[in-house]
């Protein structure tokens, strides 16, 4: 038997305790951290950790673009090689197990979803990326934190920890029939579209190009149908001093006069970019390659 106190999850009080303690540890752990000398920093993290909760993931506007991006061209190729369907059955058979979630806890998986055409290998594959027992998503969580403890040579504080959930967002259960649960059902959505970036970066920068392409696209077609009385173009090739040159991505004209450019950078920020204590340092590429972009400008 363990020695640890039991906690009644049908208690809505045990809940309360367990968040009310989190934030306490939160506290605690920031009466240490934070200083004059960092609140700017802290700032940033909470930033990273609040906007996307309050933005949520389940919108037509995130749904659009990571589909348009990941789910064309050499990006979904690769994704239905490697992983036997394409990005929009996968999408189709998370959204569907989402649904299904949304109304109640411990159901049976779905065996199909024919009405798009959804068959049941490819709903048993989707469960297989974004579903684990119980407990390999322990393991799965304490391998990511060491993970990034080691990289960042750093004991991370409990709310910065990285969740293995976003991975995993499905829990499934062995001893329960193999019926599913998933504590933040919406975190399913997340895994069907900002997720899809992990799912595609081992194919290399071919494919990662090929997504960067395809945003830069779809940055032009958004601003077109947002501002339609302008003409948006894409980059032109000059020479400066002899050298060839490239302009921003995007060209923005009225009548003969460009009148904005902007620049796009698809690249996901990583972990360290978000969450460390010298983001800058410690996140080089990211922070660069923004850089780079406003020198641009």
């Amino acid at each position: 038997m363990s020695d640890r106190p039991s906690l009644d999850t049908k208690d809505f009080n045990s809940i309360v305790d367990l968040v009310n303690t989190l934030r306490n540890v939160e506290g605690e752990e920031s009466k240490v951290r934070v200083d004059a000398t960092n609140i700017l920093i802290e700032m940033h993290r909470i930033s990273h950790r609040q906007f996307a909760w309050q933005n949520g993931w389940v919108n037509r506007a995130d749904i659009y673009r990571y589909l348009y991006v990941y789910g064309q061209g050499d990006s979904a190729s690769y994704f239905e090689q490697t992983y036997g369907l394409s990005v929009a059955h996968f999408f189709g058979a998370c959204f569907t197990i989402y649904l299904g979630l949304l109304e109640g806890p411990w159901s049976p998986q779905i065996e199909h979803v024919n009405q798009l055409g959804i068959s049941s290998d490819e709903v048993k594959q989707t469960y297989n990326m974004i579903s684990d027992e119980i407990w390999g998503i322990r393991r799965g969580a304490q391998k990511l934190l060491r993970h990034f403890e080691d990289r960042m040579k750093v004991a991370l504080p409990v709310i910065y920890q990285p969740s293995y959930i976003r991975v995993k967002p499905v829990f499934r259960s062995a001893a329960m029939n193999n019926f599913v649960i998933s504590p933040l059902p919406s975190l399913i959505m997340l895994r069907a579209t900002l997720g899809l970036y992990y799912d595609l970066s081992p194919g290399g920068t071919a494919i990662m190009n090929d997504a960067t392409n395809r945003f830069e696209d779809y940055s032009r077609k958004v601003i077109k149908e947002y501002c339609p009385d302008f003409e948006v173009l894409p980059a032109e090739k000059y020479k400066h001093e002899g050298n060839n040159l490239d302009t921003p991505d995007v060209l923005i004209r009225q009548g003969e006069q460009v009148v904005m450019v902007c620049e796009c950078k698809a690249t996901k920020l990583t972990f360290e970019a978000q969450y460390s204590d010298d983001p800058i340092e410690d996140a080089k590429t990211g922070y660069s390659q923004i850089a780079k972009a406003v020198y641009q400008l």
